[in-house]
């Protein structure tokens, strides 16, 4: 089962999939949507495509509806490995910013970082850098309820930061 909730056009989303939990934020001016799911049972996990398009325009067919989900600028794929959710052993995932490093962060562009990372701070959101903090200003990074970093960025300053 899945369900999202946003309450009152809140910038904020909190989700549920089976053995699944977090939040996703609208970042630009729209709220990220579940487009597509597949499950893969004999293999034990599940496929999560969210993104910003309108879920209702995608065709109905399954077929095509995975062609379209794939073809979709801003999309995102979250692979949920079924069994960790029932696992009292299990204690959680290594986030990659910590040794052993590995994979470190998703960075996703807004259209302010500053409006962006205001809207973090009244959800209560952990900053690992705020936008002013260490050299490279007008950037911040923030985790998700599993301690994923996500760097966020503006379009409009990027090209100032990211020249070496």
């Amino acid at each position: 089962m899945v369900s999202a909730a946003v309450a009152n056009g809140s910038a904020a989303a909190k989700c549920w999939f089976v053995g699944f939990s977090g939040w996703w934020v609208n970042l630009n001016s729209g709220e990220s949507r579940l487009l597509k799911r597949l499950d893969f049972p004999e293999m034990k996990f599940s496929l999560y495509f969210m993104g910003y398009e309108d879920p209702t325009l995608a065709p109905s067919n399954s077929v095509d509806r995975t062609v379209w989900t794939f073809s979709q600028k801003a999309t995102i794929e979250l692979t949920h490995n079924w069994g960790t959710e029932s696992d009292p052993e299990f204690k959680g995932y290594h986030n990659g910013n910590s040794e052993p490093r590995g994979f470190g962060h998703i960075g996703i562009t807004v259209d302010d970082t500053s409006k962006a990372c205001e809207r973090f701070e009244r959800l209560g959101v952990e900053f690992v850098k705020k936008p002013d903090d260490g050299k490279m200003k007008g950037i911040a990074f923030i985790k998700d309820p599993d301690g994923y970093w996500i760097e966020i960025f503006d379009l409009k300053t990027i090209g100032n930061i990211a020249v070496v």
